[in-house]
């Protein structure tokens, strides 16, 4: 059985409004937009890295090691499953190159999910991609310390604290 919400019109037309005024309004509708919805006002929508290191270096130890374990697995397996060219041959061979830049969305909220940043930023990091960038949305005025620090341990480039439609438009 293929359980499938129906299209929602409205919903279609509010993300189409909020990327619309993204567009034309930039930073200014990503701050008006995360007071609405996150009840926040950032004094900066980008986290600077030495907020990343922070939350890396104050972390609960074992959470710490939590996170750096899962990173070298999962990397380790990215690694592994990577292509490689050894079976090109003077014919025939396929060459990949990785993209330059990845935006990454971490659900926020009610929750905080650093595995998120683990499975997606170590993958964009083992396939060789240099610009890697995290949005999320703030919780509390706040993004969680388990993510800042996930963000730093997978080598994320730049963290933005918002969420939503308007962070995927932005």
């Amino acid at each position: 059985m293929h359980n499938t919400a129906p299209f929602d019109a409205q919903i279609h037309t509010a993300v189409a409004e909020i990327c619309t005024r993204v567009k034309q309004e930039g930073d200014h509708a990503l701050v008006a937009y995360t007071k609405a919805f996150d009840g926040h006002v950032p004094t900066s929508l980008e986290v600077p890295q030495h907020m990343l290191k922070e939350a890396y270096d104050t972390l609960d130890i074992e959470l710490r090691q939590a996170l750096e374990h899962s990173y070298a697995r999962i990397a380790q397996y990215q690694s592994h499953i990577r292509y490689n060219d050894g079976d090109a041959t003077n014919d025939m061979y396929e060459t990949y190159h990785p993209l330059e830049r990845v935006g990454i969305y971490v659900p926020g909220g009610k929750a905080s999910y650093p595995s998120t940043v683990l499975m997606t930023a170590t993958l964009a990091k083992v396939a060789g991609v240099s610009d890697i960038i995290v949005v999320t949305p703030p919780q509390n005025g706040n993004i969680a310390q388990s993510v800042l620090a996930a963000c730093w341990i997978t080598g994320v480039t730049r963290v933005f604290q918002v969420g939503g439609a308007q962070s995927i438009a932005a």
